[in-house]
């Protein structure tokens, strides 16, 4: 049976795959009502580009391909035709070729499905128009669809899940699971159990087995029974997952737990946190991962850490005097299984409940659906530009240049501009901030790869929008500053509704596209284009520090995009009335700005300063080194909040992590007599009573270093810091 209609949905994993000599495009996918979907695109042919130019000395690579005339050009202005195929795999090995020729392709490194969801502008969720009829991995199939984009997002299905092994990891003794969605009620809560001798137990949710076969093949039933959309747990990828298949293969058991008829299996990646567990039509998702990208910052990422700083709570089983953690496990293992079996779904819940207390799931969700990327790799900066961009100058009808076809420039853009600090003691101290000064500049001045590349092909600029470094580009509004216009008004919105994780994610994401300029790994960076960015932001700090001195106030520091202004108010003014001067200090300088960028680059401001905070008391320090040289990015700060004094500290060894916790104690008690005007006998009767009892010993337990490891113990090969020497003393350094 099979029906026309149009449906809603999301995209969780598509690929391609050749049939009958031909590849098509396979999506899988979440729709709106819960039911899954496949999607298969037959039509869609595997092209790329090269220049007309360019063609005889190409033909002798094109006789087994199609040429054929395009409407679309090259970035550079160039006239193209597209070549194309029935395979993606003919067209890589011809582009290859001309590329050691030395002709130029385009696009011809794009992923097919990339391509195709590109030319259909499909970013986050899509509507689905087409004939649909049932299906067997999935609830209905959909061939040769129309697609258009959409704006809903699914409640999607997630699975976490847990595994504990013997020493080396050459046996599972349990798999737990625990889920949640559309799809999933409490068949989704249970444990697998290894207990060759089947001991009776009380547990509804514990289900055991005499042999590792049979916990296996009930765990691939599990998941396929739960059909999550995402799977998750704690290091999931490179553990838990790695070890299943490892086991699977062991035994010859295929790991079909996907929505395909197609194995899942793992691949390591090149570099710690980039190994891909490909699970078809779903998305893995390693928690610990997930957790770096929050505000939130951890003495180390076990899961014990995180989970006590979140929830409060922890492991059910823990080390002790008698027994390391290993030890503990195998013993609650062989002696009490029940306990074991809540051990290990415990560990499932503590990420579950990890995740929905910092939102990391709907966060992710969210900007895999801002920017197009699918789910695993939604964090990614770079493809998730490359992918929104490429989007942009298909509607426009351009294309871009092959990745391995673009010149790298060694060259880097300068970074934030750094004011050195006047060390001192201030009272009444003024924090004026630019918005999102970077995504502001380059919204204003048309900062964008294409008009950047269009301005090159002039003979001269004077029409061009000319930036400090001297990068020109046209005024014609580009690609990049119309993507920010949206995420702009969107992230407005959402702050109007209150929605704090929809805000935060545009920011993250319009923030993000500054680096990605300036990053080598994208086709699209040039240093001419960070640098115009980062010496805009120079200037109009300078700008701002300059207009503020001729009122003749003193601006005692500034940072990138925000300046620290004295301006010599009366000790006992009260609060209400600073903020007033601040207000109105702030709205002048906004006027001139407007007025200087319309008549020094003929285009509207969208820079905006904002009064960001009001210190009370303000404590610039002096370098280490040298104590009449300011010490940039660390001071702190006496702020009021209700009626309450609180200090805020920047930088400084109070809230930097490589320090002990009496470093933290010590200098945060310390600001806070300063900035209570304690005597100079008080302070130094503090300080002595701290020293007396540091050689007492009654703060020993406050003076611990703590580093964590950016990588595995093993990969430091070339220096070996003391924290890694530390490191490799203990028993388990990489755990």
């Amino acid at each position: 049976m099979s029906e026309q209609d149009t449906r809603h949905g999301f995209i969780l994993h598509s690929y391609r795959s050749a049939q009958h000599g031909r590849d098509q495009i396979y999506a899988i996918g979440c729709l709106q009502n819960g039911e899954t979907f496949g999607l298969i695109e037959q039509h869609y042919r595997p092209h790329f580009y090269i220049a007309a130019e360019e063609l005889q000395l190409a033909q002798t690579q094109l006789e087994q391909v199609r040429v054929g005339d395009s409407q679309r050009r090259g970035m550079d202005g160039r006239d193209l035709l597209e070549i194309s195929a029935d395979t993606q795999s003919a067209l890589r090995r011809i582009s290859k070729k001309l590329q050691n020729q030395n002709i130029a392709t385009y696009e011809a490194d794009l992923s097919l499905e990339r391509s195709y969801f590109s030319d259909s502008q499909i970013v986050g969720s899509v509507t689905i128009s087409g004939t649909w009829q049932r299906g067997s991995q999935v609830d209905w199939i959909v061939y040769n669809p129309e697609l258009s984009v959409a704006s809903t997002l699914p409640d999607l299905a997630v699975l976490s899940l847990d595994i504990e092994t013997n020493a080396d990891a050459t046996l599972i003794t349990a798999i737990s699971f625990i889920g949640r969605g559309q799809r999933q009620q409490n068949k989704c809560k249970k444990v697998l159990v290894l207990d060759p001798d089947q001991e009776k137990h009380s547990l509804d949710y514990m289900f055991t087995f005499s042999n590792e076969r049979a916990l296996l093949n009930a765990c691939i039933e599990s998941i396929n029974a739960c059909d999550p959309d995402i799977i998750t747990g704690w290091n999931v990828i490179d553990f838990d997952f790695k070890v299943i298949e490892e086991r699977c293969k062991q035994l010859q058991i295929p790991l079909l737990i996907g929505r395909s008829k197609d194995a899942a299996y793992y691949r390591k990646g090149k570099r710690w946190g980039t190994s891909k567990m490909h699970v078809p039509g779903r998305q893995v998702l390693d928690a610990m991962h997930l957790v770096r990208h929050t505000l939130s910052r951890y003495e180390d990422y076990k899961l014990e850490t995180v989970a006590q700083a979140t929830l409060g709570r922890g492991k059910l089983l823990q080390a002790d005097d008698e027994m390391d953690m290993l030890e503990h496990i195998m013993h609650t293992y062989h002696t009490d299984k029940q306990l074991f079996a809540d051990y290990c779904l415990e560990d499932a819940q503590l990420v579950f409940d990890i995740l929905d207390e910092e939102d990391l799931i709907l966060l992710t969700l969210n900007r895999g659906a801002l920017t197009g990327m699918p789910l695993e790799r939604a964090w990614g900066s770079v493809e998730a530009f490359e992918y929104l961009y490429i989007c942009g100058l298909h509607e426009r009808d351009y294309v871009a240049r092959s990745v391995n076809e673009e010149e790298r420039d060694p060259d880097h853009a300068p970074g934030g501009y750094v004011m050195n600090p006047q060390v001192g003691l201030y009272d009444h101290i003024f924090i004026f901030d630019f918005k999102s000064l970077y995504p502001s500049i380059i919204r204003t001045f048309n900062i964008d790869p294409l008009a950047y590349t269009q301005a090159q092909q002039l003979s001269e600029y004077d029409d061009c929008i000319i930036a400090p470094n001297d990068a020109a580009f046209v005024r014609q509004r580009g690609i990049l500053p119309n993507m920010l216009d949206i995420f702009w008004e969107k992230r407005a919105t959402a702050k109007a509704n209150n929605n704090d994780l929809a805000s935060y994610t545009y920011k993250i994401v319009m923030n993000s596209f500054y680096g990605v300029l300036g990053s080598s790994g994208c086709r699209f960076a040039k240093p001419q284009l960070a640098g115009a960015i980062t010496e805009f932001g120079h200037f109009w700090l300078k700008w701002c520090r300059d207009v503020l001195e001729d009122k003749g106030y003193d601006v005692l520091y500034g940072d990138t995009d925000s300046v620290f202004v004295d301006t010599h108010l009366d000790k006992n003014i009260s609060p209400a009335d600073a903020q007033k001067i601040g207000d109105e200090i702030c709205t002048d300088i906004n006027k001139q700005l407007q007025e200087y960028i319309q008549e020094h680059y003929q285009v509207p401001s969208l820079l905006e300063l904002e009064f960001e905070k009001h210190y009370h008391k303000l404590l610039l320090p002096p370098s280490r080194e040298d104590d009449e040289i300011g010490r940039a990015k660390g001071y702190a700060g006496l702020l009021i909040k209700n009626d309450e004094p609180h200090v805020d500290i920047v930088g400084l060894e109070a809230v930097r992590r490589d320090w002990t916790d009496f470093a933290h104690e010590f200098q945060r008690a310390l600001l806070g007599l300063l900035f209570a005007e304690k005597s100079s006998e008080d302070i130094e009767s503090f300080i002595n009573a701290q020293v007396n009892a540091v050689h007492a010993g009654e703060k020993d337990e406050l003076l611990i270093y703590r580093r964590a490891l950016r990588k595995p113990v093993e990969s430091y090969t070339k220096t070996t810091p003391p924290h890694v020497k530390a490191a490799r003393m203990l028993d388990n350094p990489s755990g």
